[in-house]
C-alpha cells in the first residue's frame, strides 16, 4: 500500500508510493502536493501579476474580461473565485464574504494591489463611482439627447423669457426636460 495515508493503491514504485503520489514527488518534490491547494494556487495566481514600483497598480498579465477585469477561475477551500482582483485580497486577507463586493480605490479594473482593495456592498461601490464622478452622466450618458453646449443655451434662453414649449421644439425634447434643466433637477453639474 501507498504511505500517503487515505491512499489505498498499491504501491507499484520506488519509495513506498503508488504510481500517482510517486509522480507527484518527482514532479514537485512533495508526493501530498495538490493543484488544489490554496498554496499551489496562488503561486500560479501571482505568477500572472506584475508587480510595479510600491504603492502603484500591480497589473494582471493573465486573461481579462471585456470590461478590463482579470479573470481566473479557482476553487480554494469549497469557495469559487473568478475576478483576478478578488483572488488577490483573499490570498491576502483571507476568506471573502458572500455578500460583499471588492471594490477598487485606484479604479483600474486590472489591478490586484490588495492596498488598492476594499470590501464593500454594491451600494457602496456605487457611492464610490459617482463621489469619484465615473459614472455616466451629462454627454457620457448613453441615452443622453444634450449635449453641454445644448444645456447651457436652453439656460440663456429661458434667461431671455423664451418659452419651454418653444425651447423643447428647438432641441427635440420635451418642455418637462426643459422645465428640468431651469430648475437644475438635470445637467446639474454645469
Amino acid at each position: 500500500m501507498c504511505q500517503i495515508p487515505n491512499c489505498n493503491s498499491q504501491t507499484r514504485i520506488t519509495k513506498g508510493y503508488c504510481e500517482k503520489h510517486y509522480k507527484r514527488f518527482l514532479t514537485h518534490g512533495d508526493a501530498n502536493f495538490s493543484y488544489f491547494s490554496p498554496e499551489y494556487q496562488a503561486k500560479r495566481f501571482w505568477a500572472k501579476v506584475d508587480i510595479g514600483f510600491s504603492g502603484q497598480c500591480w497589473e494582471w498579465q493573465g486573461r481579462k474580461d471585456k470590461n478590463g477585469y482579470g479573470v481566473m477561475a479557482v476553487r480554494i477551500k469549497g469557495q469559487k473565485i473568478t475576478f483576478a482582483h478578488r483572488l488577490s485580497y483573499f490570498f491576502q486577507f483571507g476568506r471573502l464574504p458572500q455578500n460583499l463586493k471588492v471594490c477598487h480605490q485606484c479604479d483600474n479594473p486590472s489591478c490586484v494591489n490588495p492596498n488598492h482593495l476594499f470590501l464593500g456592498t454594491q451600494q457602496d461601490n456605487l457611492a464610490d463611482m459617482v463621489q469619484k464622478r465615473r459614472h455616466g452622466f451629462g454627454e457620457r450618458n448613453a441615452m443622453a439627447k444634450l449635449k453641454e453646449s445644448d444645456v447651457l443655451k436652453i439656460r440663456k434662453l429661458l434667461s431671455q423669457g423664451l418659452t419651454k414649449t418653444s425651447i423643447a421644439k428647438q432641441f427635440n425634447v420635451t418642455d418637462m426636460v426643459v422645465g428640468k434643466i431651469s430648475r437644475r433637477e438635470l445637467w446639474k453639474h454645469i
